[in-house]
This record gives structure tokens, sequence and C-alpha cells, in this order.
């Protein structure tokens, strides 16, 4: 797609928030800090999440794996901990993984939040 623009820069592409997972992620959920779900999950997502909280649960995913791999608590806003909860509940035994580490969702405690959001 780049190789053929020429103005890419002031009109960038917008990619949506799935990406095709290939080899051995493919079976992953989502990959920490990569912004994208696995397309594989999409009709999943899709029926428990509008395109907005999707967004959000981006940031929920990645503050609480990279809480996990540094020994902190991680601190949501209650419509954070409202997303984790809804997360946990559809989508529990799914997987997501940082550097070859890898969590169910359904495995994090709940985490306190911070009287905001």
């Amino acid at each position: 797609i780049l190789r053929e623009s020429r103005n890419y820069i002031k009109s960038p592409v917008q990619w949506g928030p799935f990406a095709e997972y290939i080899d051995e992620i493919k079976n992953m959920f989502y990959i920490i800090n990569s912004q994208r779900f696995n397309s594989r999950f999409r009709e999943k997502l899709l029926n428990s999440f509008n395109e907005s909280e999707l967004l959000s649960l981006f940031g929920v995913l990645d503050n609480l794996a990279i809480g996990r791999l540094t020994n902190r608590q991680s601190i949501l806003t209650k419509d954070e901990i409202v997303l984790l909860k809804r997360a946990q509940k559809n989508l529990g035994d799914i997987e997501i993984s940082i550097y070859k580490k890898s969590w169910r969702i359904d495995s994090f405690p709940i985490p306190k939040g911070d009287n905001q959001g």
C-alpha cells in the first residue's frame, strides 16, 4: 500500500482495531502494545464491545500485562473496570501475550479503581 501511495503522510490509512496474526502467534488474542486484536476473534469481540470500547480495551490489557510483568498493582478507572469485567465474562479463557509470556484474561484480579471515569 505504501509503495503505491504518494500522499500517505498527508492522508494516513486507518487500519482499524484488527490484524491477521499468523505463524506462532496465530492463536493469540492480543499481543500487548500492538494496538490490534487478532482478526480471528473479530466476531466474538464485536458481539461484546463497540469499536470505541475496543480502543479502550487495548489500554486495559496493556496496563494489566505490564503490571504483572513488573509486579506492580494496576490501577484502572471505573469505566475500565467495567470493560475488564465484561472481557473476563465473555473472553476469559482467551490469552494475551507479551515477551513470550501469556495469561488468560480471567487470571487477572479486578484492580482497584482510581475514582475517575
